[in-house]
């Protein structure tokens, strides 16, 4: 999907690109997209989800891992006792 975008000369701020609601930063794939493929490799594995949607294996892996990420609490490393 192509869709053009606005960018903004501020002299202040750098210039800009517009920003829109359904994707994200730096992303190929939309929000909406990004959300089922999390919801399905939560019961399938990634191999088959990247087959149903036709995208590449790295993609929906990629997709599932910062999923994780944000899904998991951070570490807290001087609580860990050996």
């Amino acid at each position: 999907v192509w869709v053009p975008r606005y960018r903004v000369a501020c002299p202040i701020c750098r210039p800009k690109l517009e920003a829109l609601s359904w994707l994200s930063p730096w992303e190929r794939v939309t929000r909406c997209l990004a959300e089922n493929v999390v919801r399905l490799c939560r019961t399938l594995p990634v191999k088959q989800v990247a087959e149903f949607y036709g995208l590449d294996w790295d993609a929906v892996k990629t997709l599932d891992t910062a999923a994780l990420a944000e899904q998991l609490l951070p570490v807290e490393w001087p609580s860990v006792v050996r």
